[in-house]
């Protein structure tokens, strides 16, 4: 009689611990089968305790581990021990609705009787993934700058030194079409280090929202265009998430800089639109039109393609009339990419 009060206490006592931690926890078997889950796992990963009691803990396994899982709780049970799980890897479990939600996982041994039992606490990893995410991005933008200053402060330095060198040496007529090819082409080396100082800076101004990022990037397109693009958006930009929007800075550059580069045209036009649950991209110039583009701005383009591609989007390019070239880019708002591992 005591002895199975005793029990009954001991299994409300511990009950009322794992209701009152503040992470998600499941208590798992040696088998994988979850014999306890408390009610935040329901609020992190939207799994009714009831549907998750009795069933495999597989069933927050993403699908590419799945087959791993099993020799990883194995390997967990010959040497258990407090500790993460995953160590130095980004860890998804799946929610309810079949999405990957970023997540921390701590495991821990019951003992006390109780060695084929194993307590999972589970925290919500999406601050921490987006605290990385930005710590990398401000690194990169960082370098990006860096190099940009080199590139500007040396290299066109020299460049237009040296050209000036050349003018002052033009006046013998044997000489004066082979320096002005040189001045030419130290020309045309300036404008593609402008250029690619302009790329490396492919996301300023995205910390302060897609509509300032935009606003940069044209800025800083106009000094190499000649004319200031105009920029049209819808009232939605809200919806868009940072990091779909970092990808719209990435491809209106990229866009931009095949302008520049091919298309010899004097006005253009910037269009970011939000409508049924997609974003839709549109550049159009009046240059010359798609013919006028080389090889690098189709690989560009095809670059353009496969972004949208992965995004389950689409790329169109048509010509515009009277002249000029069209490109739209229209991916869903919600299809995210799962981040490598």
């Amino acid at each position: 009689m005591s002895t199975a009060f005793d029990q009954l206490r001991n299994e409300t006592l511990a009950s009322a611990v794992l209701e009152s931690m503040p992470d998600a926890a499941l208590l798992v078997d040696a088998a994988g089968i979850v014999v306890y889950a408390n009610s935040r796992i329901e609020e992190l990963l939207g799994w009714p305790v009831k549907e998750l009691v009795g069933s495999s803990v597989d069933l927050l396994v993403p699908k590419d581990v799945v087959g791993h899982h099993a020799a990883l709780r194995k390997r967990f049970a010959d040497s258990p021990a407090s500790r993460p799980m995953g160590t130095g890897l980004e860890l998804d479990a799946v929610h309810r609705d079949g999405s990957l939600v970023p997540v921390e996982i701590s495991l821990s041994p019951l003992g006390r009787g109780y060695d084929d039992l194993v307590i999972a606490a589970i925290r919500d990893g999406r601050p921490q993934r987006q605290l990385r995410y930005a710590h990398t991005q401000i690194a990169m933008l960082e370098d990006r700058d860096r190099i940009g200053r080199d590139l500007h402060d040396g290299v066109i330095q020299q460049l237009y030194a040296a050209g000036l060198h050349l003018q002052a040496s033009s006046g013998r007529p044997d000489q004066d079409a082979r320096v002005a090819r040189v001045i030419d082409e130290i020309d045309r080396a300036i404008k593609e280090i402008r250029m690619t100082i302009f790329t490396l800076h492919s996301q300023r101004g995205l910390t302060t929202g897609l509509e300032h990022g935009l606003r940069v990037a044209l800025a800083e397109s106009s000094r190499l265009l000649g004319y200031e693009p105009s920029l049209e958006m819808s009232d939605r930009l809200e919806t868009i998430s940072a990091e779909l929007g970092g990808e719209l800075l990435i491809i209106v550059r990229e866009l931009l800089s095949n302008i520049v580069k091919h298309a010899r045209s004097t006005s253009c036009t910037v269009s970011v639109a939000v409508c049924d649950a997609k974003v839709r991209l549109i550049v159009e110039d009046n240059g010359l039109g798609i013919t006028s583009c080389g090889d690098s701005a189709g690989s560009g383009l095809r670059n353009l393609a496969e972004r949208a591609a992965a995004r389950g989007g689409i790329t169109e390019i048509r010509s515009a009339v009277p002249s000029g070239t069209v490109v739209s880019w229209t991916v869903p708002l919600g299809n995210f990419p799962r981040p490598v591992i």
